[in-house]
């Protein structure tokens, strides 16, 4: 088996179906289903079943599918490397970043620019679902998102976790400082929330934690744009709610934060394909990723 046949195997699998897989190559179909019977019975298994309609990869055609694609992955970036070399670290990074994560990136930008000038970085901010999706498919090279994963096949690397905390208008009295906020202070005052950071990982344990003490907090808004919230906190009486690594990424503001007397604890982390070939631009913000979001 050479790449060629990895390269139409692996196709074949992703789309589903020989005719669209062999539409998507570019060849006819009869040569393409000969060689995946050849395939078959070079390795002496059945990859695929075919029977009454029915389309399955079996159990080995799993393990040569994700086999394949870590072969094609580091053979695809081959030439790329041998060509860097005798040259600086250059080249594009294509990174997902969850929207209750971006501080983690914004801390390795100036590092970024200083070491590597011939880096750029093109991010895709979501929800961590999405963030995941596009890792699954290869649409980004790096993820940092939390790290309730559905798949396995990721290799992570964690960074300092997040807990809730609570920030304060000028037009509220704050708790006195350095004391934690109970829910029974929150649901005083009208609550701010980022849908895209109230995830089922964020939001629904911190409205269970109400419902269990029998508290109905008033959410006067729920919005996808989180930097809204530090806008509205100068003319509106609230308390904005989000997790305590992300407030530093909205300074400068003298707004009074409080930690929430909560025991949910979020752990993000960065993520990789196990079997994808990181190019060395790559490795490069990885590492970055790595040395600067632990100090």
């Amino acid at each position: 088996m050479d790449l060629k046949d990895m390269q139409y195997f692996c196709t074949i699998v992703e789309e589903g179906q020989i005719s669209k897989a062999a539409k998507k190559l570019n060849i006819s179909q009869p040569p393409l289903s000969l060689r995946l019977k050849e395939m078959e019975k070079e390795l002496g298994v059945s990859l695929i079943l075919r029977t009454s309609g029915q389309w399955k990869v079996t159990a080995e055609g799993q393990v040569l599918y994700h086999n394949c694609q870590q072969i094609l992955s580091h053979a695809n970036g081959l030439a790329e490397t041998i060509r860097d070399v005798n040259s600086r670290c250059r080249g594009q990074v294509r990174i997902g970043i969850g929207s209750h994560c971006i501080s983690f990136f914004q801390k390795i930008i100036p590092a970024l620019m200083e070491n590597y000038p011939d880096i750029s970085c093109r991010t895709v901010v979501a929800d961590s679902p999405t963030i995941e999706r596009h890792l699954q498919e290869r649409v980004i090279e790096l993820a940092v998102l939390r790290l309730n994963l559905s798949s396995s096949n990721c290799t992570t690397f964690n960074l300092p976790q997040q807990r809730l905390a609570a920030v304060y208008s000028h037009l509220i009295k704050p708790p006195v400082e350095g004391d934690s906020v109970s829910f029974e202070e929150l649901v005083q005052h009208p609550l701010l929330f980022s849908r895209r950071w109230a995830d089922s990982d964020g939001f629904r344990p911190i409205m269970a934690a109400f419902q269990s003490k029998c508290l109905s907090p008033r959410i006067v808004l729920d919005t996808q744009m989180p930097g809204l919230l530090f806008e509205l906190l100068y003319t509106t009486p609230a308390v904005a709610i989000m997790p305590n690594t992300e407030i530093p990424a909205y300074r400068p503001h003298n707004f009074p934060v409080r930690t929430i007397d909560h025991y949910v604890i979020f752990q993000p982390v960065v993520a990789y394909l196990s079997d994808s070939y990181l190019t060395p631009q790559a490795m490069a913000v990885l590492n970055l990723l790595k040395e600067q979001c632990v100090k």
